[in-house]
């Protein structure tokens, strides 16, 4: 399957205005941990105070935030997903995402995350998307 990270997308000008913009580099840091599968590195954006809230439930802490991620990232397994970045906005403190992937098993036709960061750790983090499971 097709793999689009975003460092291979990126031009001088974005990157430059990324590592310019603390926000926006810890989303870019955090997509791109995920689409790595690097959990660890993905844990590291996270603090014992922080939410993520999706369609389902509401997450709190590092250890229920880890137990999510798990899960998801069976889905994406490195080098066999395929991931679009259709959106990066951030305005007044918070981030916000629109994408769209395939992994194994599951088609987001549409996703959608909202940020909010603080001293680069996500204290809150919302998703939600349209997700086609296909097995």
């Amino acid at each position: 399957m097709k793999k689009n990270l975003l460092s291979q997308k990126m031009n001088n000008d974005v990157a430059e205005e990324i590592i310019n913009d603390p926000l926006k580099a810890v989303i870019i840091r955090h997509i791109t941990s995920f689409l790595e599968n690097d959990l660890e590195k993905l844990m590291e954006d996270y603090s014992d105070e922080s939410v993520l809230i999706t369609v389902d439930k509401t997450l709190k802490g590092i250890d229920q935030i880890r137990t999510f991620f798990i899960g998801l990232m069976k889905y994406f397994p490195k080098e066999k997903s395929y991931f679009k970045l259709n959106k990066l906005e951030v305005c007044d403190g918070i981030g916000f995402i629109i994408w769209q992937g395939k992994g194994q098993g599951v088609d987001v036709t549409f996703g959608t995350d909202t940020f909010i960061v603080v001293n680069n750790k996500i204290e809150l983090q919302t998703f939600a998307g349209e997700l086609i499971y296909t097995n």
